[in-house]
C-alpha cells in the first residue's frame, strides 16, 4: 500500500550521529567510544573515532541497526538507505449523496452524548463526533483530517465553544460532524485540538446502542419505559459518571424498597453497565414498578443523574 522510501547520501564511510531513538554513541573518555542499542552495548566491525569532539559512527552499522538495508551502487559510487518506514497517509472521504436510514437514525440516537465512535455499514466505515446537548448556538465539532499510519487511524477532531460576546442562537443544538471512508480493521484513535483537550469514547462495546432512556451521565438501553417484566429482567446501558459507580432502585407503588445496589462503568469514557434484577416473590401480576438510575454527589449527597422508568409485571405462566 505505501512505496519503500528510498534515501540515497553520497558515499561516505563514516556518519555522525550524536544520538537517535535507537543508537546512542558515548564518549567515555577510553581510547574507543561506546556505542549503545536499544539499551545493549554493541561493537561494529569498524570501530568509531572522535574527531573535533564528535562521535563518528560507521553508517552501515547505524543504518542497520535502525532497521534499514544499505547497498552500494558501483554505477553512481552512492551509498543507497532503503528503509521500510511507511509515513501516515491522508485518508479520503467518500462522499454520499444520501445518507442511509440506520446511519441517519444512529446520528439521531447519539446527538444527546458527548462521543466519538464508529460504525460500519454497506461497505463503509462512519465515523461519528457528537458534543451533546447545548444550550445555544455557537458550539461546533469538525472532524479536520483522518490519516492512517502502520498502527492506526488517526482522526483529528476539532470542538468549538462560543465565546462570551458571540451572537449565537438562542435555542438548543446538537452538534456534530460526520466522516466516511473505507472499512479497516486498524483501531481509531481520536487527536482533539480547540476549546476541548479530550472526548470520551465506547469502552465494552462497539457501537451505541439504541437508547430507551438517559440522563448527562447515563444511558439505557433496555428495558424501556412502560415495559413489561417477569420474575427476574436484565438492565443494559453506558454510563460516564464520577469514579463510574451508578445506584440502581427497584420499587413498588407504595414506595416501598425492592432492591437496591449498584454498578460500575467508566469516568471520562463511557463504560458499559449491565445487570440483572430478581423481582421477589411478594411482587404480584399486573403490578406497577420504578426502576430509578442516579449519582450521588460527592460534595453534598444529593441525587444527580436522576433516570425514572416505569414498569409493569407479568408473570409466565
Amino acid at each position: 500500500m505505501y512505496p519503500k522510501k528510498g534515501i540515497l547520501i553520497t558515499l561516505a564511510f563514516l556518519l555522525f550521529f550524536a544520538q537517535t531513538s535507537m543508537v546512542l554513541a558515548e564518549e567515555t573518555g577510553q581510547s574507543e567510544p561506546k556505542i549503545w542499542v536499544d539499551g545493549q552495548l554493541v561493537t561494529p566491525e569498524v570501530s568509531p573515532i572522535i574527531e573535533s569532539g564528535r562521535v563518528m559512527v560507521p553508517i552501515r552499522f547505524v543504518s542497520e541497526a535502525l532497521g534499514a538495508d544499505v547497498k552500494w551502487d558501483e554505477e553512481t559510487r552512492s551509498v543507497i538507505i532503503t528503509t521500510d518506514h511507511k509515513e501516515p497517509s491522508v485518508v479520503q472521504e467518500v462522499e454520499q449523496e444520501t445518507l442511509p436510514e440506520e446511519i441517519a437514525a444512529w446520528i439521531e440516537n447519539s446527538q444527546n452524548t458527548w462521543l466519538a465512535q464508529e460504525k460500519i455499514h454497506d461497505d463503509l466505515m462512519y465515523l461519528l463526533v457528537t458534543y451533546g446537548e447545548k444550550p445555544t448556538g455557537g458550539y461546533a465539532v469538525d472532524i479536520q483530517q483522518v490519516v492512517e499510519s502502520e498502527e492506526e487511524i488517526i482522526v483529528k477532531v476539532a470542538f468549538t465553544q462560543p465565546g462570551e460576546d458571540d451572537i449565537v442562537t438562542q435555542a438548543i443544538t446538537h452538534p456534530y460532524d460526520l466522516f466516511a471512508m473505507q472499512p479497516t480493521e486498524k483501531p481509531v484513535v481520536y487527536e482533539v485540538i480547540g476549546d476541548e483537550s479530550y472526548v470520551p469514547t465506547l469502552v465494552g462495546m462497539e457501537t451505541l446502542s439504541p437508547i430507551m432512556a438517559e440522563s448527562r451521565g447515563i444511558k439505557i438501553f433496555r428495558p424501556a419505559p412502560e415495559e413489561k417484566v417477569d420474575t427476574s429482567f436484565t438492565f443494559e446501558g453506558i454510563a460516564n459518571v464520577f469514579e463510574g459507580n451508578v445506584l440502581y432502585r427497584l420499587s413498588n407503588e407504595e414506595g416501598e424498597e425492592l432492591a437496591f445496589d449498584f454498578t460500575t462503568g467508566a469516568m471520562g469514557d463511557w463504560g458499559a453497565i449491565e445487570e440483572t434484577i430478581q423481582i421477589p416473590d411478594t411482587v404480584e401480576e399486573g403490578e406497577a414498578l420504578l426502576l430509578e438510575f442516579f449519582t450521588e454527589s460527592a460534595k453534598d449527597g444529593s441525587i444527580q443523574d436522576l433516570i425514572e422508568i416505569p414498569l409493569h409485571v407479568e408473570k409466565t405462566l
